[in-house]
């Protein structure tokens, strides 16, 4: 995904809602929070790579599509989280990293959400399947569409 105009803001950044009235003020742009994982004190600022990389994906393709369904009530499988839980599990596996919810605190466990809904299952097993070439493909040529939770289960 280009994420050239793209604003990565820590979740406690004190600026961040300057960034994000910059973000607004230019119509190309976004902004994408990402939490902070693991707060230390000795050393300081020591973030776990693997929670953050995690936590980028859940940031980058869940979150906002379950956010937007929580906003207008709706409830169950639709296709925007079919296609947000397809895609964070895609990144997860990516990454090799487990599909249990492990990574961070309050992750999503991708495992039981494609235990109970063979559709995402098969939509994650068919997209996983893809050559990395077609995986950018269909990412790039969905960007707006995945951004917005538009677009339907990479099949």
């Amino acid at each position: 995904m280009d994420l050239a105009a793209t604003t990565v803001v820590p979740h406690e950044d004190p600026n961040w809602q300057s960034q994000l009235q910059q973000s607004a003020e230019s119509p190309a742009s976004q902004v994408l929070f990402v939490p902070i994982i693991k707060h230390n004190t000795s050393p300081a600022h020591q973030i776990d790579p693997a929670a953050l990389d995690a936590a980028f994906g859940a940031a980058m393709f869940l979150k906002p599509c379950q956010q937007e369904a929580a906003a207008s009530g709706e409830t169950g499988m639709t296709d925007q989280i079919r296609m947000a839980v397809t895609l964070y599990g895609w990144w997860l596996t990516t990454k090799n990293m487990p599909l249990d919810g492990s990574n961070y605190p309050g992750e999503l466990d991708v495992r039981s959400v494609t235990a109970g809904d063979p559709v995402t299952a098969a939509a994650l097993d068919h997209f996983s399947s893809l050559s990395t070439t077609d995986q950018a493909m269909w990412i790039k040529m969905n960007q707006d569409r995945v951004s917005k939770c538009r677009a339907l289960p990479p099949a």
